[in-house]
C-alpha cells in the first residue's frame, strides 16, 4: 500500500455531503466532509507518492500499465495471473505497493533463487 493510501483514513468532521447527479438529482453517493488540515495533509501525501511513482522510470510504469491492460483487456481476472519484476529494475515492495492500491488481481511472484543464493549467483 502507498503511502497516500496508509495514511488515507484521515480524520474527519464527522459530516457528510450528498453528491448528486445533475441531470436527475438523485444521489449517487455520500462522502465525509474533511477538515482543512485533512486536505493539506493527503495533498502532501499525494505529493510524497508522485515523487516515488516518478522514480519509477518510465520503463517500469510502462510495463506495470501494459500488463494491467492485458488483464483487463482479456478479461483475465480469475486466472492465475503472476508479476514479475526484472530483479534489480523494480522493487518487489514497489509493485507489491502497486498491485494492492490498484487491486490487481494477479500474484506477486519473486525470482526465488535470488533470494537463497544472491543475486550474482549463475546457473541455479
Amino acid at each position: 500500500m502507498t503511502t497516500v493510501q496508509a495514511e488515507s483514513a484521515a480524520t474527519t468532521t464527522g459530516e457528510t455531503f450528498d453528491s448528486l447527479n445533475p441531470a436527475t438529482d438523485e444521489v449517487v453517493g455520500t462522502y465525509p466532509v474533511h477538515t482543512e488540515a485533512d486536505v493539506e495533509a493527503a495533498v502532501a501525501r499525494a505529493r510524497e507518492a508522485a515523487v516515488w511513482w516518478a522514480e519509477l522510470g518510465f520503463a517500469g510504469r510502462a510495463d506495470y500499465d501494459w500488463a494491467r491492460g492485458v488483464i483487463e483487456e482479456r478479461k483475465l481476472a480469475g486466472r492465475t495471473i503472476l508479476f514479475s519484476p526484472v530483479w534489480g529494475e523494480l522493487d518487489l515492495k514497489t509493485l507489491a505497493e502497486m498491485m494492492l492500491a490498484d487491486r490487481v488481481p494477479a500474484r506477486l511472484q519473486t525470482q526465488l533463487h535470488k533470494h537463497i543464493w544472491g543475486a550474482d549467483v549463475k546457473g541455479v
